[in-house]
């Protein structure tokens, strides 16, 4: 082949399948390792704890022969701690699985992308700092629910307040690590237009692009599901009959902002994949430009193959999506996102 086009030949591998469903596990969170002496799956082990969470809960209240009208609101919430914990680890898994993805489209000069890349999700999540930042948390809103909106107000057993207290302030610690990752996972996405990608993108499945779109869709549509169930404790408690538009207004708030962090997320990517697409027509070009001159003077049988194989290249760079993630993929998470918004507008209609 000749040396002008050596630069767009690559290994072919059209059968890539999107590396999001591949777990790969090179960073243990501080939630994996307070549960490993159970030996089981991380989603067993917090579902296993948020059982007895809830159990010893309602166990403190037969022994203090006391009733709860709203016991089935901590069974939400301890549905929300399940979620909650299990929401960050298994993006932090998906994370890594994203790893043969990034190997194959991007280079770095100074460093192994994937020495790079285990790096930035060690630093997402980061123990201590989601730890920091559920403390954080804790400080800002425990006092927000607990003495501002009396969140317990309800409660009439004084052991039930203080296992509450410790109850939900943990809910509020996990809410503010997942918070944490969750940003900084924007972090990792919107400086990625400082990287370059390899050449040879184009022998590769679309899938490898869409496949970060998609997890990140995912990673939306969790936070919604949350976001949900969280909204769903609040409308059937006590509070409700005060904070009702408090709460449709955080849920649109919350769920429109869901819909901008995607699209935002993967704006850096989308340039870098538009300038690196432009950049490859303009090289190509230039090589068909310069095998047809050829061609007019001497219509060798050679320089005739030489163009085709140009025109073949072409094609298969206008095949390369200039955004990371395919029209399934944002109807997906937009439909996700009306279904708050609706059942929001609905609580504020009944009311």
């Amino acid at each position: 082949m000749d040396k002008e086009y050596q630069y767009f030949e690559g290994h072919s591998n059209p059968n890539i399948e999107s590396e999001t469903n591949v777990e790969i596990d090179f960073h243990e969170t501080s939630l994996e390792k307070v549960v490993r002496w159970t030996h089981l799956p991380y989603f067993a082990s917090w579902a296993i704890l948020a059982v007895v969470i809830f159990a010893v809960r309602y166990l403190i209240l037969v022994i203090d022969n006391k009733d709860d009208d709203y016991l089935y609101l901590n069974a939400f919430l301890a549905i929300e701690l399940f979620g909650l914990a299990c929401g960050i680890i298994w993006t932090c898994r998906k994370l890594e699985g994203l790893l043969p993805t990034m190997k194959i489209l991007f280079l770095i000069n100074s460093e192994d992308v994937e020495e790079w890349y285990k790096k930035k999700i060690k630093d997402i999540f980061d123990n201590k700092r989601m730890l920091y930042t559920g403390l954080v948390f804790l400080l800002i809103f425990w006092p927000l629910f607990f003495i501002y909106l009396k969140w317990e107000s309800w409660i009439t057993s004084k052991y039930v307040l203080y296992y509450d207290y410790a109850y939900h302030g943990l809910i509020i610690v996990i809410a503010g690590m997942s918070q944490y990752a969750f940003y900084r996972i924007s972090g990792l996405f919107m400086g990625i237009d400082k990287l370059e990608l390899k050449s040879n993108i184009m022998h590769h499945n679309s899938e490898s692009i869409t496949s970060v779109g998609k997890l990140l869709m995912r990673v939306g549509i969790m936070g919604l599901s949350l976001l949900i169930l969280f909204a769903i404790v609040f409308y059937v408690s006590p509070l409700a009959l005060n904070y009702a538009n408090v709460i449709l207004f955080l849920v649109i708030i919350f769920s429109l902002g869901t819909s901008f962090w995607f699209f935002i997320t993967q704006l850096k990517f989308h340039k870098l994949l538009k300038n690196h697409k432009n950049k490859l027509v303009n090289n190509i070009s230039r090589h068909i430009d310069k095998a047809l001159s050829k061609a007019l003077v001497d219509p060798q049988t050679k320089i005739i193959r030489q163009v085709n194989e140009f025109s073949y290249f072409l094609n298969q760079i206008r095949n390369i999506p200039e955004w990371p993630f395919n029209s399934k993929t944002t109807f997906s998470l937009l439909g996700s996102v009306l279904i708050p918004i609706i059942l929001a507008i609905i609580q504020f209609k009944f009311k």
